[in-house]
This record gives structure tokens, sequence and C-alpha cells, in this order.
């Protein structure tokens, strides 16, 4: 069975400096807190009961502080984890993008899987071909 290359991943020339980390280390609270926030969401929409998570969102300052504290200080002493936090800190707003939309993607195709299919003007993919019902009769029971 063929296999797919791996990429490289390049790793930044040098180690956070102090100036870097003392920037950084702000940026790093701010995304930790908002990270939770959004891995409680990711959580929720795909355990099978649908059950709110209230998991990562719970982070408390100070447990944000020591998460944020530590990655800083390991990025000031090695490269791979250096660029971590760099590439985490200037992509966070594509980041951000990524987890503001995709739980909500996922929500829309949830929706449209629970309640028929998608469908336009009585069409679609849903494979169903009856036109819709008036706006008065929504909801009605149908005559057989």
């Amino acid at each position: 069975m063929p296999t797919l290359p791996i990429p490289k991943l390049r790793l930044d020339d040098k180690p956070l400096t102090k100036k870097e980390a003392d920037d950084m280390l702000p940026k790093m609270k701010d995304i930790i807190k908002a990270f939770g926030k959004y891995m409680d969401q990711g959580i929720t929409q795909t355990n099978r009961e649908r059950a709110e998570a209230k998991i990562w969102r719970t982070l408390d300052a100070e447990e944000i502080d020591v998460i944020a504290t530590h990655l800083v200080e390991m990025a000031q002493g090695s490269k791979l984890v250096a660029t971590a936090v760099r590439r985490v800190t200037n992509g966070w707003r594509l980041l951000q993008l990524g987890l503001i939309t995709g739980p909500r993607f996922w929500q829309t195709v949830t929706f449209y899987r629970e309640h028929g299919g998608f469908s336009l003007l009585g069409g679609g993919i849903s494979g169903r071909t009856e036109k819709p019902a008036p706006a008065q009769n929504r909801g009605a029971a149908i005559p057989t």
C-alpha cells in the first residue's frame, strides 16, 4: 500500500527571545481562554447525546497563566515549541475563523440531516419531490 509523504515541519531558526516571550505571554493567555470555549463547542456538537460540555471553558485565570507561562518558557529553550507558539499567536485569527465556522458547518449538516435533507422548492438532495406546504399549513397533518 503506498504511503503519503509527510511534509517536514520547518522549524524557526531560534527559540523565543526574552522580549518575544514577554510580548507573546498575554496573547497566549487570551488564546487559551478563547480556545477553551471553542473546544467545548466542538465536544458538545460531536458527542452522541449532544450533552453540553463544560470542560475547557472552566479554566480559571490561574490555570491559564500556568499553561501559557509554561509554553512560553519552553519556547525560550526549544525551536520546536518556539515554532508552535509563534505560529499559534501569529495565525490565531485564521485558526479562530476555523474554530468559529467549523462547528456551525457541522450544525448546518446535522440540521439538514435531522429535518429531511436539503430542498429548493420541492426538489433537492433529500430525494423528496413534493412541493412544500403553504405557510399556513406547515406543521399540520397531511391527509391520506
